[in-house]
């Protein structure tokens, strides 16, 4: 089973990277978006919904193979980070409302405050993604509205910034 993000410029590649056997997920792969660097690299165009260790912006190198291209390594951090978000509450429609769930209004507003990005692998699945931004402390910001959302029992979340 392959997790696959939606390509949306025709200038895109899809990068293979396998996936630790036996995760949660039941995924063997995950299919990044990415565009092909001069140097013959790759810079990820996309936010990770399972895959540790490789951020948007990073550049990989990937090999072909008969399926297309495959994961090696990453050649240069971009500095974003990522993190992943398994909401325990419904996130696009109260019963009987026509907005999000306010809970998950307040942390998108909270996370658009800081510049993150945030793709939805469904309605309870969600990757963020925090652009560098040096001296800030963002990062560390956003981990810490993601602890108090925890705490709240809303969510729980993993940083994916880095590999196992």
């Amino acid at each position: 089973m392959t997790n696959q993000h939606v390509k949306t410029n025709p200038e895109q590649c899809e990068i293979s990277v396998p996936l630790i056997a036996g995760a949660w997920h039941g995924f063997t792969s995950e299919l990044l978006t990415a565009n092909l660097c001069d140097d013959g690299n790759f810079r990820v165009d996309c936010i990770p919904w399972f895959t540790k260790g490789i951020n948007k912006q990073d550049v990989i190198r990937a090999r072909r193979d008969k399926n297309g291209f495959a994961y090696s390594e990453v050649v240069k951090r971009s500095g974003h980070s990522t993190f992943r978000i398994f909401l325990k509450i419904e996130t696009i429609q109260l019963p009987g409302e026509k907005e999000l769930n306010p809970d998950f209004s307040q942390l998108v507003e909270a996370l658009d405050y800081f510049s993150c990005s945030i793709e939805a692998c469904s309605l309870k699945l969600h990757s963020i993604d925090v652009p560098p931004k040096e001296g800030t402390g963002v990062r560390h910001a956003v981990a810490d509205l993601l602890r108090v959302g925890f705490d709240d029992g809303l969510l729980d979340w993993e940083d994916a910034t880095f590999p196992d």
